[in-house]
């Protein structure tokens, strides 16, 4: 949350609403974000989680 909060803020994306879980099968962390601007965020959040694998 702490790396995709202030990338979506300087796109003026606002979070409406954040929810955090686990997965079942494989224990993976999951966030999910409310947002206006879903395919805007969607592409921010996929640069992110890119730079943070190192790709």
């Amino acid at each position: 949350m702490a790396r995709v909060a202030p990338r979506l803020g300087e796109a003026n994306i606002n979070i409406q609403y954040a929810y955090c879980g686990v997965e079942p099968r494989t224990n993976a962390s999951l966030l999910i974000f409310g947002v206006a601007e879903v395919g805007k965020a969607a592409a921010i959040l996929d640069q992110t989680a890119a730079v943070a694998a190192g790709n």
